[in-house]
């Protein structure tokens, strides 16, 4: 993958990922159009849900960890009633209730009390690994995996809705790394007494990113294409507003890509392209500190926590890390001087 990444764009593209290919074939698709550069994703979205998708090409592939680590925002819709074994719409049924307007009262008042941690088990139906192998393939081998409990964190709820005619409710919620929507809705369903699943979801953010982003690749053409070696299906998409030949694909793509430090949370520091700032690049890109009083910083770095280095007259970013007296440089995601 290093050989890959030396050649060809770095960036962040956004992608508004429709319903039915999974996240894998959004990475395949941009891989084939960009003739081969690495490319990976920021965290996998359902093959059923829609939304944002952050992925990064080349150099730029290397903040994965600290876009995963953010929250994520989404917009989820809840049915009550039916209980499936993949704990959203597209599993078969194994329990069923009776639900009223009633229970959908409770389900909104008890949403909001699901605020803060909670320590829930993950859907099996899922990418964990137990024992090196997929929670998800396991389960269609007809295998329990044993998934245990995790922590996850619902931040926020805003813009409860019920609808007492479909007996759904939806809700915009932004969690933390690590959370399920799936679980969370199976928990909401045994919190009213009342078996639940998640219908549909829509991931509207991950840390700086939004899907409504002006940027973000959307309207997509999506065709079935071949089985996966595990019997899912696969598909194959296309960006719908340019020609389907690779050069077009590839040219939209290149024209949507971002700045690497356009979706970073944490805040950016600036170096000035003089001497002092030119050396100053040199020590964090050999992986050597630098006092904090050190010149060369168009404006000073925060006094703790990450920080994201970059130069307007040389192309390159580092992730660093801020302390009282020193800035550590933590990772170098597109280095500033060709080695």
């Amino acid at each position: 993958m290093s050989r890959t990444r030396s050649a060809g764009p770095h960036g962040i593209v956004l992608v508004d990922k429709p319903c039915g290919p999974s996240s894998a074939d959004v990475v395949d698709w941009m891989r084939w159009a960009l003739g081969g550069q690495s490319v990976g994703h920021f965290g996998t979205l359902d093959p059923n849900a829609s939304g944002l998708l952050v992925c990064g090409v080349g150099w730029a592939s290397r903040l994965n960890p600290y876009v995963m680590a953010e929250d994520k925002g989404y917009r989820a819709t809840i049915a009550f009633g039916r209980a499936t074994d993949t704990e959203d719409a597209e599993g078969s049924t194994v329990a069923e209730s009776s639900w009223d307007a009633g229970t959908l009262e409770r389900a909104s008042r008890a949403i909001e009390g699901m605020h803060g941690a909670l320590d829930l088990p993950p859907p099996k139906y899922s990418a964990l690994k137990v024992a090196g192998q997929r929670a998800h393939a396991m389960a269609r081998a007809g295998l329990e995996p044993d998934l245990g409990t995790r922590l996850m964190e619902i931040r926020s709820v805003d813009d409860v809705e019920i609808d007492a005619a479909q007996g759904e409710l939806r809700a915009t919620l932004c969690v933390s790394k690590g959370t399920y929507v799936r679980s969370l809705a199976v928990e909401l369903g045994r919190r009213v007494g009342c078996h639940a699943h998640l219908r549909a979801l829509r991931r509207l953010g991950s840390g700086a990113a939004r899907v409504d982003d002006p940027r973000a690749l959307r309207n997509f053409s999506v065709e079935p294409w071949e089985a996966r070696h595990d019997g899912k299906p696969r598909f194959r998409i296309r960006c719908a507003d340019v020609d389907v030949s690779r050069e077009a694909q590839g040219s939209q793509i290149s024209a949507a890509m971002l700045e690497p430090s356009s979706v970073l949370s944490f805040p950016r520091g600036e170096v000035r392209g003089d001497d002092e700032g030119s050396g100053l690049l040199r020590s964090l890109s050999h992986g050597r500190a630098i006092a904090r009083e050190d010149r060369g910083w168009i404006q000073a770095p925060p006094p703790d926590g990450l920080l994201g280095v970059c130069c307007a007259s040389v192309p390159g970013l580092i992730v660093a890390r801020c302390s009282p007296d020193l800035i550590r440089p933590e990772r170098t995601i597109i280095p500033f001087f060709a080695a």
